[in-house]
């Protein structure tokens, strides 16, 4: 289970584009849900997070193998 901040770029979630291959590639069972669409909203403002539209709030829950 992760539960973290995600930034979203021209609408795309960062964070789900990095990993969606390799869950798949596991063949892991997953849930991925976004919590709270805009938070952190001071630290746009920092120089790193100039292209970001939005830090959003996420959660992944994800296991493999046998339940």
């Amino acid at each position: 289970m992760l539960y973290t901040g995600s930034a979203i770029v021209d609408g795309a979630d960062s964070l789900l584009q990095l990993i969606k291959d390799d869950l798949q590639q596991s063949r892991a069972r997953y849930v991925y849900e976004e919590l709270d669409p805009d938070v952190f909203a001071d630290e746009l403002l920092q120089p790193a997070y100039a292209d970001v539209e939005r830090i959003a709030v996420v959660l992944l829950q994800a296991s493999v193998g046998p339940v």
